[in-house]
This record gives structure tokens, C-alpha cells and sequence, in this order.
């Protein structure tokens, strides 16, 4: 008889010292806010399979004329993964939300999120997170 696939009892990803990976973070922005709501850096050897990411950003205060803000999720500082945007003027309770599925890291990577408001009298509300499962490369 042949048997097909990985022999042992380390067959799959999931199987080698799986940890869980649970973050979130919230602030409230005033005018001229760059706030981190949290950051995750992969460990060497390691990877993880980001199962689920969500981001959401609620106008408290009305943003005044050339204001905007934004609430972001971003890998290795290349782009931006995931955005809520608001534009200037926004009023109160203009409210944005995002979710985003499955997504691999390797060691070394970084995913960042934050909260971003320009200069002026507007106020913004926004939380972020994400779940995953670390593992042995």
C-alpha cells in the first residue's frame, strides 16, 4: 500500500507549536494625531496566518475645512493593507468600517495600525484588530 502526504505527526501547519495572536487598539484622535494602535512583528522561525482583520474610525467631532483623518493597517511599512478614509468636513457620526480575511506572514514582517488626523478642530474615534495563529516555520 502507498501512502501519500507528510508522515509523523507534524503534518501540517498547524500542527507545529501553533500560539494564538489576538491584538487590538483604540484612540481617540484630536487634530494633528499619528497614533500606533498596535504593532506585531513575526518572529524568527516562526510565521502566522492572519485569520481576520477589522478597522473602524467614527467622527465625534466635525472636521473642519482641509481636515481628514484615516485608520490604517499596514505591512512592513511598504503600503497600507487595509483604510478607513474621511474627508475634510466630514460632520458628526460619519463612521467607516473594514474587514479583511486570511493573510500570511513570514518571520520578520511587521503589520502596524494607526490612526491618522490632520490638523484642526475634528475629533476621530477609531479601533482596530486582528486575529491569527503563530507557528513553527
Amino acid at each position: 500500500m502507498r501512502v501519500y502526504g507528510p508522515s509523523g505527526t507534524r503534518s501540517g501547519w498547524e500542527d507545529r507549536a501553533p500560539a494564538a495572536v489576538q491584538l487590538a487598539g483604540g484612540s481617540t484622535a484630536v487634530g494633528g494625531a499619528n497614533t500606533q494602535l498596535f504593532t506585531y512583528t513575526v518572529p524568527a522561525n516562526r510565521r502566522t496566518r492572519v485569520i481576520g482583520q477589522a478597522i473602524s474610525g467614527l467622527v465625534t467631532t466635525a472636521f473642519a475645512a482641509g481636515q481628514t483623518g484615516l485608520v490604517r493597517i499596514g505591512i512592513n511599512a511598504v503600503g497600507d493593507h487595509i483604510v478607513c478614509g474621511f474627508q475634510a468636513l466630514a460632520p458628526i457620526g460619519t463612521r467607516d468600517d473594514r474587514t479583511f480575511g486570511e493573510h500570511w506572514l513570514l518571520a520578520g514582517q511587521t503589520i502596524v495600525a494607526f490612526v491618522t488626523l490632520g490638523a484642526g478642530a475634528g475629533v476621530l474615534d477609531a479601533v482596530a484588530g486582528l486575529a491569527g495563529i503563530e507557528y513553527d516555520a
